[in-house]
């Protein structure tokens, strides 16, 4: 007589009866659906706040707002890289105060909209009732009013940006602790630049920018140490939960940074490990993996409003695509705006943002390094390893790609993205230092 499982209950949910094919599909399909009722059912209870809890919180930060000259300030003058945005923060705040606890609200996401004026004054007008909610905005989840609604109750918005800036901060320290724990010295140096070169702890300053770098910094120590724990089948449900959770939270933003920051991190990790082709194409399938959350959470949103506020809302899928990619209002060409974008893109990264003479001269030092090591870099890196490493740091320029006028139109944030092609520059260079030669590399 067979003895019966111990736990059925605990089998059927890891799926181990399934072959491994199957068995990561229905983890993935899981995962996906407790985080769409997970989501969606959080905006719908931040969604029953009164509105006159967050009332006078709002009416502080759209007069806070509306204190800047420009709804775009910059930070530091005239560093554009430091650029605010009070635009897409005061349609943040204009969503966030029009839920009125039901859930069309929550997935249409008005926010109040007059072409006479811009979204600042267009807020405060909604604040006292001289504008409604008027202007879909479905396209996204807007998760980050799961934080913002509760916070408003307290806090205004300057008092939100400083508790950005404090989170984002500690989680830094936080990587960085946990780098020079494991005594990863280079590593940290690399992770620390990477940083400062997209000048990260600017980015609490605006609603807008705070939720890719927080996630970003979240997975890393996740990532790492998963690596450390030996528990690399673990990464792709951690990038498939990641590709959901920014998609669900971000702006389209800088997305794209909480998979190459962390998936370079474990890279580094392995740079004395000899690498084999089939250890490129697992690198592929975490990357991958990541896509697939993000897509599925994207199309999740589409098909929920969609089947709730009909037809118009693919259309406008559409629409927004192609403002995105090469349709250009500029008056551009393809081959102008993609030159414009990339030159606006990386000549916002620190400190190539200072003036133009440092950055030739920032580029002709890397590129005498990279002569000087050639020998090292063909020796002493697994060449597999280097093409992984070269993969993950070119997505931002593949995301440039094909959100060309996105990136050239908001080249002022997106710029942070391109923090993976500093990462992974800096990796090769300071690896063909550093590394041991490939005969005395682990498997």
């Amino acid at each position: 007589m067979q003895k019966s499982s111990k736990h059925p209950t605990k089998k059927l949910l890891t799926f181990r009866h399934l072959s491994k094919p199957w068995r990561i599909i229905c983890k993935c399909a899981l995962i996906l659906i407790v985080s769409i009722i997970s989501g969606f059912g959080l905006l719908l209870l931040v969604a029953q706040i009164p509105k006159a809890a967050i009332h006078q919180n709002t009416l502080e930060s759209a007069k806070y707002f509306l204190s800047f000259e420009s709804a775009k300030p910059n930070l530091i003058e005239p560093m554009h890289n430091t650029k605010r945005d009070f635009y897409a923060d005061s349609i943040w705040l204009s969503i966030a105060y029009g839920y009125d606890g039901n859930p069309k609200s929550v997935i249409s996401s008005k926010y109040a909209h007059s072409e006479d004026t811009g979204a600042r004054e267009d807020l405060l007008a909604q604040l006292q009732d001289k504008l409604d909610a008027n202007t879909d905005y479905s396209r996204y989840w807007h998760g980050p009013i799961v934080f913002i609604r509760p916070l408003l109750v307290f806090l205004n918005i300057k008092q939100i940006y400083i508790l950005n800036t404090i989170i984002i901060s500690a989680l830094f320290l936080t990587i960085v602790v946990i780098l020079i724990k494991h005594k990863e010295y280079a590593g940290t140096g690399i992770f620390v630049a990477t940083m400062i070169s997209i000048l990260f702890f600017f980015a609490g300053t605006s609603l807008e920018y705070a939720q890719a770098i927080v996630i970003m910094e979240i997975t890393t120590i996740a990532a790492l140490k998963l690596a450390w724990q030996k528990k690399k089948r673990k990464l792709p449900y951690l990038f498939f939960f990641t590709g959901i959770t920014v998609n669900f939270f971000d702006f389209l933003t800088t997305e794209t940074l909480t998979l190459t920051i962390p998936l370079l991190l474990v890279l580094w990790l392995r740079r004395n490990r000899k690498m084999s082709l089939t250890r490129f194409e697992k690198i592929l399938h975490l990357a991958l993996f990541w896509l697939a959350g993000y897509v599925l959470m994207w199309l999740a949103k589409w098909v929920i409003a969609y089947l709730v506020l009909g037809k118009d809302t693919l259309y406008s899928l559409g629409d927004q695509m192609g403002q995105r990619s090469f349709m250009s209002e500029a008056g551009l060409s393809i081959p102008e705006i993609l030159i414009a974008s990339l030159k606006l893109n990386l000549g916002s990264l620190f400190p190539f943002c200072l003036n133009k003479t440092l950055a030739i001269i920032c580029i002709v030092a890397l590129a005498i390094i990279a002569i000087k090591n050639i020998s090292s870099i063909r020796q002493k890196l697994n060449p597999i390893w280097l093409l992984s490493v070269a993969t993950i740091g070119a997505i931002p320029l593949l995301r440039n790609l094909i959100l060309v006028e996105h990136g050239w139109r908001h080249f002022f944030f997106t710029y942070r993205a391109f923090g993976a092609l500093v990462m992974a520059v800096l990796m090769i260079l300071i690896a063909a230092i550093t590394n041991k030669s490939k005969s005395d590399q682990k498997s």
